[in-house]
C-alpha cells in the first residue's frame, strides 16, 4: 500500500514499485531534469543489452527499421528518426551511454543505462536521463519510455517482466 498523499509530498528521491514490473521515475527539479527509470526483467543481463544494441532486436521491439550498432562513436536512430544520438560508452553486459534527443528537441540529453545482476537469470535496467531540454513534456517522455522501450522488450521480445 502506497499513500500517494504522502508521497507527493517528499522531495527526497524514491522508487514506487508498479504491478507491471516497472518501477515509478524521479524528477529532479535545480540542476536540470533527471529523469530515473527502473525496470526488473526475467532474463540475464546479457540479454538486454544485446536487444538494447542489435539492429535486429531494436527493430523488433520498435516495429521499425533502426540503425545501431555496438561501437563508441557511432550514431544510431530510432522511429525512423524520431530518436538520435550517439554511442558515448559501452561496458559489456553492464552500461549503455548515449547521447540521445528526440528529433524535435533543442539538444540532446544524456542517457544511462545500467543493467544490474539481480539473480542468476534476472536483471534491473536502470535507466537515468539528464540535461533534459526544459521545453519537454514529463508525462510524454516517462510514457515513451514506458510503451516505446520496457513494454515493448516484454510483449513482443518475449523477455518477461518481473511482477514482484
Amino acid at each position: 500500500y502506497v499513500d500517494t498523499r504522502r508521497c507527493l509530498t517528499y522531495t527526497i528521491f524514491f522508487f514506487f514499485q508498479a504491478e507491471d514490473g516497472i518501477r515509478d521515475f524521479c524528477l529532479s527539479r535545480g540542476l536540470g531534469d533527471v529523469y530515473k527509470r527502473q525496470v526488473s526483467y526475467l532474463v540475464p543481463r546479457s540479454v538486454i543489452y544485446n536487444a538494447l544494441l542489435h539492429p535486429m532486436e531494436v527493430s523488433k521491439f520498435t516495429r521499425t527499421l533502426a540503425k545501431i550498432s555496438k561501437e563508441i562513436g557511432s550514431e544510431f536512430s530510432l522511429y525512423e528518426g524520431k530518436i538520435v544520438g550517439t554511442i558515448e560508452e559501452l561496458v559489456e553486459n553492464q552500461k549503455i551511454v548515449q547521447k540521445w534527443k528526440m528529433n524535435d528537441w533543442p539538444n540532446y540529453s544524456q542517457v544511462v543505462i545500467n543493467l544490474i545482476e539481480r539473480e542468476e537469470d534476472e536483471c534491473i535496467v536502470e535507466v537515468i536521463q539528464t540535461q533534459l531540454p526544459n521545453s519537454i513534456d514529463v508525462s510524454k517522455l516517462e510514457a515513451g519510455w514506458r510503451d516505446q522501450i520496457f513494454r515493448p522488450l516484454s510483449s513482443i521480445c518475449g523477455y518477461p517482466m518481473d511482477q514482484d
